[in-house]
């Protein structure tokens, strides 16, 4: 019962891994380097790298959000993770099932952003983002 349990906010976090070959690669290839989450700087990188963005004060804003992208060599080949923190406030009236779906579906749609067609078809095995 939340009466008896005082939250006042949630957070959903996320971590993606994939092993993607060195000998070929740039951020650009795996990561949608379009500037709209991913600089377009990023595009061409080839070297081992870190990512990370966040915006938003849960206290002042309500929400903050967190992505945070590395690649580090292993090997032939390189390790690339994604982190993701989604963090909302609660208000007395909210229902944490239906805010932690949001934080679902808006974490879906992130990762969505951030990968490219080939880290979705190449590494996934899944069908291009319409």
């Amino acid at each position: 019962n939340r009466k008896n349990v005082p939250i006042s906010s949630i957070m959903l976090g996320t971590i993606d891994r994939a092993t993607l070959p060195r000998s070929d690669f740039t951020a650009g290839k795996y990561l949608n380097a379009s500037g709209d989450i991913i600089p377009k700087y990023f595009a061409k990188v080839s070297e081992p790298s870190d990512f990370i963005i966040g915006r938003g004060i849960v206290k002042n804003d309500g929400k903050n959000r967190q992505i945070q992208i590395s690649w580090v060599p292993k090997g032939t080949h390189f390790e690339m993770v994604i982190q993701a923190r989604f963090h909302n406030l609660l208000a007395a009236t909210d229902k944490i099932e239906e805010v932690l779906e949001g934080l679902h579906v808006e974490s879906n749609e992130t990762f969505e952003r951030i990968i490219s067609d080939e880290m979705r078809l190449s590494v996934m095995g899944g069908s291009s983002a319409v």
